[in-house]
């Protein structure tokens, strides 16, 4: 990929620098729907085990509680360290002033919660700490969230190298019951006159429960009963039209971006996805000389911090058609609750020339047009040829 796409795409794909004082989530207890009494857990992550949906919740096909609780009030959900020095907050401070965000301060860092970790039903209050004495020179720290109903990041007021806030949370901005990752998002910044962030920050998240926890109605089961192996999700189509995008843009600009269609999920006990695009070039315009294989990068569930380069991970790559093995597991899985898959794709025609053996990106754009179809395929059952080319792990 070209320069500024490499370093545009690390700064997407990354998930952040952890220090060697990170403190693991604990396991939740298995969402039966039956509250179990116990002391002082540590951690909201949500079961990863290999049991079927359907043997650990007899009643999925009746309303039910999710409790992930275990009889706590209070559950660590993230104890890391971060730091400023990831692509992912480099990238976004360099590009910011061509992003139309104006900072006085420097130094951006964004994260969310672990994958496999989320913000329970129940939670009334969620608790941000950080410790930002070693990399906050000059100036205060903000805290900016997004919760899992909200499109927007808000921003609480800002505070010393060492903060804490509150968040104030109502029902609706819990994550879904049976998820496997959060929709939430955080990111902290330098603000003020010659104000810095760079380095290392400790961060910890708490849920605190303040609201009740209540049934919710049935809800499908897409595997019916594991009589199921694989399902046809969607095919999406459509066209895409690249022309002298500029080089310093917002990282999501301008590019087509596929989302499944509303309704349609990943289901949980989910193992893989095998995404297929066929493509045609508009053969009247001429800037399609000019690129090489038209390619998808991914966006991995909801939790993904960014987006995956997966053309080196096709399985089948012709003129006209790329497919892609994606592996699925318990942390990227959607809730059988939610209206719109947190997985999503995003095109691109790279500029650059091509012979009979490789294409070389030279361009520091996307350039042509044309249309594509997209079809993609769940599997709970891997058959023997998907196990034998699927990579071990993509967009974590």
């Amino acid at each position: 990929m070209r320069a500024w796409t490499v370093l545009l795409t690390l700064a997407l794909l990354s998930t952040g620098c952890l220090g060697s004082n990170a403190v693991e989530p604990q396991a939740a207890p298995e969402d039966t729907g039956t509250p179990a009494p116990s002391e002082g857990t540590q951690g909201a992550e949500a079961s990863n085990t290999s049991q079927p949906t359907y043997l650990q919740n007899q009643d999925y096909d009746q309303a039910h509680l999710h409790d992930y609780w275990n009889g706590a009030e209070r559950l660590v959900l993230m104890d890391e360290v971060l730091s400023t020095h990831t692509s992912t907050s480099l990238a976004t401070t360099l590009f910011a002033p061509f992003t139309g965000e104006p900072r006085t301060g420097v130094g951006v860092l964004p994260f969310t919660l672990p994958n496999g970790t989320f913000v329970p039903e129940g939670t009334g209050e969620v608790l941000v700490e950080v410790d930002a004495t070693t990399s906050l020179e000059n100036g205060e720290i903000q805290l900016g969230y997004r919760a899992a109903n909200q499109a927007e990041m808000a921003h609480m007021e800002p505070g010393p190298a060492q903060a804490s806030w509150t968040i104030e949370t109502t029902p609706p901005m819990a994550d879904l019951p049976h998820a496997k990752s959060t929709r939430w998002a955080f990111q902290l910044s330098a603000q003020g006159p010659g104000a810095v962030l760079d380095g290392d920050v400790a961060i910890r998240v708490t849920a605190i429960r303040v609201h009740e926890i209540t049934a919710w109605p049935a809800h499908d089961d897409a595997w019916q009963a594991g009589t199921i192996e694989e399902i046809h999700l969607a095919n999406v189509t459509g066209t895409y039209d690249y022309a002298s995008q500029h080089l310093f843009q917002p990282a999501d600009a301008d590019y087509e971006v596929i989302d499944l269609p509303q309704g349609t999920i990943v289901p949980p006990e989910t193992q893989a996805l095998v995404v297929t695009m066929h493509y045609e070039r508009d053969e009247g315009d001429p800037k399609n000389r000019l690129n090489g294989p038209v390619i998808l990068i991914v966006k991995v569930g909801s939790n993904s911090r960014g987006y995956t380069v997966m053309h080196g991970n096709a399985i089948e790559d012709v003129p006209g058609k790329v497919v892609y093995a994606i592996p699925v597991d318990g942390s990227n899985q959607d809730s059988p609750y939610a209206d719109q898959s947190g997985w999503r794709f995003r095109l691109h025609a790279p500029m650059g020339y091509h012979d009979d053996e490789r294409t070389i990106d030279i361009g520091g754009m996307d350039l042509g047009s044309g249309s594509y179809d997209v079809g993609v395929d769940a599997y709970r059952v891997l058959p023997a040829w998907l196990e034998e080319v699927l990579p071990e792990d993509i967009g974590r």
